[in-house]
This record gives C-alpha cells, structure tokens and sequence, in this order.
C-alpha cells in the first residue's frame, strides 16, 4: 500500500500487511534495479501507514499509532537509525536533503527540522476544512494540497514556498469542483501538475 519513490527512481517504500491470525506489518524498502528488498517491521496499530521517502532515497518518514496518540518516525531505507521525532503529529513529506520533514498539529503544517526541532509554520488550512493531502515538489520550491471544503466541494491548490508561513492569499488553484479528486503531484522540473480526476 502507499508507495513513494526517489526521485531517480531506483528505490520504492511501501506498507506491506501479511499474515490472517497475526498480521504483520511491515515498511518495504526495494532497489528497483537489483530487486532486493528491505524489511522494517513496524510497531503501532494502524493498519495503513503511507511512507513518505525523501527525494534522494536517504530518509524514510511515517506516521503510526502507538496507544492512543499518532506517533510520527524516521529511520534510514536500510532500517537503520530509526527515531521517533514528534507525538500528535502526521507526517505529509520529507524534505529535499532529507534533514526536514512536512508535518500537520492540529490546523497547522509545519517544516520539522530533525537536528534542531525547529518547528517553522507553513501553512494554516481553513476552519471547517480537511487536507487530504500535502506534497513538495522535487525542488521543494512549491507544496500542492489537496483540500476538502464544508460545501461538499474540493479543491487542489499550490502553495509557493520561497517565504514561510504561506497566507491564504497567495494559494495558487488549480481546480476546484465537486467531484473526485486525488493525488495531485509536481512533476520532476516543475512544469506541470498531475492529479486524478472523475
């Protein structure tokens, strides 16, 4: 489930769940090239985790529940190094360099900076609304989000990021409807948006 992939293509992370009596869950980490594969078991109780792996394929970010509270980790594509890096919190993206991660507390989304844990905002999404997603581009000089507003409509919109917090008024729109909408990404270069739609 919930893929991510380098930017070069050669290595892919997903969630895996195995097992009737006693699932197991697990991150998979595969060099696309040779086939192998990596195996990070996982601890927490959700049953979907989306892995979110930096451009460069250095850095694994997830979110899981551990107890009551949603538990958001780091650990290097080998298994290695793993660390938890904030509680109440959901991890959306990793930075470009690997050294900051997109997080969502409460309304707010935030760069998380994983020597420092400097928390530098980013954006506020509206009252009554749902972001459904959030993602960097490569160069991570823009974020698209995927919003989900009271009136039954949803919007995807891009988000330029060269001065933080981004104010509301400076959402670039894409396209806002009421139909379904998914997914919307920047593509390598950051010449067009991909998304899917009904």
């Amino acid at each position: 489930f919930r893929a991510s992939v380098s930017l070069d293509g050669g290595t892919l992370t997903f969630s895996s769940v195995g097992g009737l009596d006693r699932p197991q869950r697990q991150l998979r980490v595969m060099n696309v090239n040779t086939g192998t594969e990596t195996a990070i078991p996982l601890s927490g109780s959700r049953f979907f985790v989306s892995p979110h792996m930096s451009p460069e394929g250095t850095v694994l970010a997830y979110t899981d529940d551990i107890g009551p509270k949603a538990v958001t980790f780091v650990v290097s594509p080998d298994g290695s190094g793993a660390r938890q890096i904030c509680e109440g919190c959901a991890v959306s993206d990793v930075f470009p360099g690997g050294k900051s991660v997109l997080v969502s507390e409460g309304m707010a989304y935030l760069k998380l900076d994983l020597v420092s844990a400097q928390r530098t905002p980013v954006f506020a999404r509206p009252p009554g609304t749902r972001v459904r997603d959030a993602r960097l581009s490569d160069d991570a000089r823009w974020l698209t989000i995927l919003l989900d507003k009271p009136n039954g409509e949803c919007g995807i919109f891009i988000l330029p990021m060269e001065s933080l917090p981004v104010a509301a008024e400076n959402w670039i729109p894409v396209i806002q409807n009421s139909g379904w909408l998914s997914c919307p990404r920047i593509a390598p270069g950051g010449k067009w948006v991909l998304y899917y739609s009904d």
